[in-house]
């Protein structure tokens, strides 16, 4: 059985800077992120040979959880299956931090999830723009949305080679990831239990 489909038409003005924001965040994390994956595991004293086999890892579960976050989105609802993938992403991001502990199953585990995760960089953000789109502006926000997601991608490809620099390690790039997803997460599911609220204000 598929859940009736969301859509908000009654956004606040102040929220929709709010979920810009959390695109770039996501564009950040799933742009910037995975494209550092093999550079964090080889600084962290990984193989090239392991490093590869774990970014194959993270692809092919990115593969995966496409089809499946949208299954899951139609079946569970947009809000709780957003709740699902962002916890795995945040936790995957959290294991990637503990790389320099040079655990080949803790990294597996940790682009398992991460993986997973950044299914919500395609589907998710492609669902939140129809769904939270205001009326008669659904085309200027799926393209804003996106605009946002690539911005992310683009500011946070230049932001790991500065931290590098500054502290050692890009371990600081995916602690920082890492605050950025909460915020994201927070700013998402916020946005969905408002109007869920409004939409059911006896509920």
């Amino acid at each position: 059985r598929v859940r009736k489909r969301h859509v908000n038409r009654d956004l606040s003005p102040r929220t929709m800077p709010l979920l810009f924001l959390a695109m770039i965040i996501i564009g950040c994390v799933s742009v910037g992120g995975g494209n550092y994956l093999a550079v964090l595991f080889t600084s962290e004293g990984f193989s090239a040979e392991h490093a590869a086999t774990l970014v194959a890892v993270n692809g092919a579960c990115l593969t995966v959880a496409k089809l499946v976050s949208g299954m899951a989105f139609d079946r569970f609802g947009t809000k709780r299956g957003s709740a699902v993938f962002f916890a795995l992403y945040i936790a995957g991001t959290a294991v990637l931090c503990l790389s320099d502990m040079g655990n080949t199953g803790l990294a597996g585990l940790g682009v398992l999830m991460f993986g997973i995760g950044m299914s919500l960089g395609t589907v998710g953000i492609s669902v939140w723009s129809i769904e939270l789109a205001p009326r008669g502006k659904e085309t200027r926000t799926i393209k804003n949305f996106q605009v946002c997601y690539a911005l992310g991608g683009f500011i946070f490809t230049f932001l790991p080679g500065f931290l590098t620099e500054a502290f050692g390690t890009y371990l600081v790039s995916y602690a920082a990831l890492l605050a950025m997803l909460v915020v994201a997460a927070v700013i998402v599911i916020g946005v969905y239990t408002a109007t869920d609220k409004r939409a059911n204000p006896d509920a």
